[in-house]
């Protein structure tokens, strides 16, 4: 698998204690093989080792963050899936609340080859993000190329990576629907769950997916009402009028996160 990386080696120590980064993390990007074929796709992941003490940001940052963006170069055909992202955690930038990652991150996306053509490939993707401590934040960015020879798709070692990131992705789920309704001091959401979807919203942490919806604070706590599921939440300050979309992602339960969307009419 022919990776490549223009960033020092996560495997450096200096002094006894990790060497810190320019963009405090190591950004790789993984392939779930070494070839490709015309018409098919290339399971891909931009991989994240972020320096201890440090965290990046989801697709809602919450407040105050920015979210991994990638611009694509990429051979004529060539097009390039949305960046994926897993369940977050809730984090805290000084005073402001957000949702991201410590440690290790993998954003999966997929890369769709045109259906003609052949011969070996370069791409390169132009990675960006931004790294918080407690009291600061810095921008980081690494332009990184990925190299496919033509040949029978077959999975080497990155398949394995990319595989156990792909079960932190939230999915749609059918028989589960949001309803969103602005009430006096916040949002009264409702979740309805159909017989036989084994999802239970109480034991599930809940995580706003639309920025500058929910408050980035809130803890969102769901309570059995009726044939459904209650959760009363304070609006963002930083809506700016009528509510109308949310996403919210319900993980912790077994099995594969759940996105739930909801639309004004």
């Amino acid at each position: 698998m022919k990776i490549w990386s223009f960033c020092v080696s996560s495997a450096l120590v200096v002094s006894g204690m990790a060497a810190e980064h320019p963009g405090k993390a190591v950004v790789e990007w993984v392939s779930a093989g070494e070839s490709w074929q015309a018409g098919g796709v290339v399971r891909t992941a931009i991989r994240m080792k972020i320096d201890e003490g440090w965290h990046t940001y989801w697709s809602n940052p919450g407040e105050g963050g920015m979210k991994l963006s990638v611009k694509w170069t990429l051979p004529e055909g060539w097009t390039a899936g949305d960046v994926m992202h897993p369940v977050p955690m809730h984090i805290m930038t000084g005073d402001l609340p957000g949702f991201g990652y410590e440690g290790e991150v993998v954003f999966p996306v997929e890369l769709k080859a045109p259906a003609t053509g052949g011969g070996e490939v370069t791409l390169v993707a132009d990675v960006s993000w931004l790294a918080c401590d407690e009291a600061s934040c810095v921008p980081g960015r690494e332009k990184l190329e990925l190299v496919l020879a033509e040949g029978e798709a077959k999975d080497g070692p990155g398949a394995v990576v990319i595989s156990e990131a792909m079960k932190r992705v939230p999915v749609v789920v059918e028989g589960v629907d949001l309803k969103v309704r602005e009430v006096e001091g916040g949002m009264e959401l409702r979740l309805g769950v159909a017989d036989g979807v084994l999802i239970d919203p109480s034991k599930a942490e809940t995580f706003p997916e639309t920025p500058r919806v929910v408050d980035a604070a809130t803890l969102i706590r769901w309570e059995k009402s009726g044939d459904g599921w209650l959760a009363v939440v304070p609006k963002n300050e930083y809506a700016e009028g009528a509510v109308e979309e949310l996403t919210l992602v319900l993980a912790g339960q077994r099995g594969v996160p759940i996105s739930v969307s909801w639309k004004a009419e």
